[in-house]
């Protein structure tokens, strides 16, 4: 009795793989579509869109179930991963009255967040320096872009994107903080 047991799962198992191989060198429209969606989501990544690269290689795996059993695409979505680490996740946009003892305040607050790793301070002058790098080749928008149309800004970076709606939370408490941005373009993908 337990040998016939163990025949017929063993029968199903080898039916259920020839079926997921066959699926790979023969797919249906569904794991094309999905196939296109990894290339350019590798041509996103290249091109350090990572976000869009992600986008990618998550539809594609819905499309296509198979792919998660692909160990291709794993390293994709790792690069991916680790590259949307280095943006910051969270920005607090700061009121033109915020004090540095309140910047540095709430800084050390989010950082004794477990998950954060990094929280920056991007003051009025910094941010005018990036918008001018950001936008070096078009002079015409630099011209007369002066700092005090930029607000202080602090950036909140994670290794646990799960925490972003805690420390957005937290960050719009504060009196002195006009509005707060959360990355969560990926969410809808990673259900």
């Amino acid at each position: 009795m337990k040998k016939r047991a163990v025949l017929i799962l063993g029968g199903t198992l080898v039916l259920a793989l020839i079926g997921a191989v066959s699926l790979f060198f023969i797919p249906n429209s569904a794991c094309k579509k999905a196939q296109e969606r990894i290339s350019i989501g590798n041509k996103s990544l290249k091109n350090g869109e990572e976000r869009y690269a992600l986008i990618q290689y998550y539809t594609a795996r819905k499309e296509c179930g198979l792919l998660y059993l692909d160990p291709r695409l794993y390293p994709s979505i790792s690069k991916g991963e680790e590259a949307r680490k280095q943006r910051a996740q969270v920005i607090a946009f700061l009121k033109g009255e915020a004090s540095t003892e309140q910047e540095e305040s709430l800084k050390n607050e989010i950082e004794k967040v477990k998950g954060v790793r990094e929280v920056k301070i991007i003051s009025q002058e910094e941010a005018l320096k990036r918008y001018k790098e950001r936008n070096k080749d078009y002079p015409v928008l630099t011209k007369f872009v002066t700092e005090n149309i930029f607000p202080a800004t602090i950036e909140v970076y994670f290794d646990d994107f799960s925490i972003k709606h805690k420390v957005a939370e937290l960050a719009k408490k504060k009196t002195f903080v006009q509005v707060v941005t959360e990355d969560t373009v990926l969410e809808d993908y990673t259900k």
